[in-house]
C-alpha cells in the first residue's frame, strides 16, 4: 500500500531547496576533475532516481537521449588539442587516410559528458518533486484542466508527454 501523499518522499519539498540542490550539483559537477568522482556522482543520481521511483526505463532513456550529443562532444575533443600535458595523439588508420585522434582530449570530453549527465539527472530528480495536486481549489482543478489540454494535443515530444502524463497520474 502506498504511503499517504504527505509521507511520500517526493512531496512537500520547498522549491527553494530544489533549486539549491540543482545549483549545488551543477556547480559541484563542474569542479570535478577526477573521472571516478564524476562517475560516482552520476551513479548516486541514478540510484536516487530509482529510489524516488521515477522508473528504470525513463532513466535509461535519459542516457540514450544524450548518446548523439555525447558522441559529438567526445569526437570534438578528440579532434582538437587541449594542452601538451593532456594531449596523447594516435593515428587511426582508415586505409585511405590516417586520422589523428587525441585520446587525452577524448577523455576530457567524456568527463564533460559525465558532468552534463549528472546535472541532467539532478534536474529531472528536482522536477519530480513538483506536486501541483497540492494546490487549493479552484487552482488545482484549473491546473488539471490545463495539463489535460496539453496532453490532448498531438505532436508532443516524448519529454512533454512524459511530464504531462506523470502530472495527470499524480492527481
Amino acid at each position: 500500500m502506498a504511503p499517504p501523499d504527505d509521507e511520500s518522499p517526493r512531496s512537500g519539498v520547498d522549491p527553494r531547496l530544489r533549486v539549491l540542490y540543482l545549483a549545488a550539483v551543477a556547480v559541484g559537477a563542474f569542479f570535478v576533475h577526477d573521472a571516478r568522482i564524476a562517475v560516482a556522482l552520476v551513479v548516486a543520481h541514478a540510484i536516487a532516481w530509482l529510489v524516488l521511483r521515477l522508473g528504470a526505463r525513463l532513466l535509461l532513456r535519459q542516457f540514450v537521449k544524450l548518446a548523439g550529443f555525447s558522441a559529438f562532444i567526445i569526437a570534438s575533443y578528440a579532434l582538437t588539442s587541449e594542452e601538451p600535458a593532456i594531449d596523447h595523439w594516435v593515428k587511426l588508420d582508415l586505409h585511405f587516410w590516417k586520422l589523428p585522434l587525441n585520446l587525452g582530449g577524448a577523455a576530457v570530453g567524456a568527463l564533460m559528458i559525465l558532468r552534463v549527465l549528472a546535472v541532467v539527472l539532478a534536474s529531472r530528480i528536482a522536477r519530480a518533486m513538483d506536486r501541483w495536486s497540492k494546490l487549493v481549489e479552484p487552482y488545482r482543478s484549473g491546473a488539471r484542466e490545463a495539463i489535460a489540454r496539453v496532453a490532448a494535443r498531438s505532436g508532443l515530444s516524448d519529454d512533454v508527454r512524459e511530464i504531462v502524463g506523470r502530472a495527470l497520474a499524480s492527481s
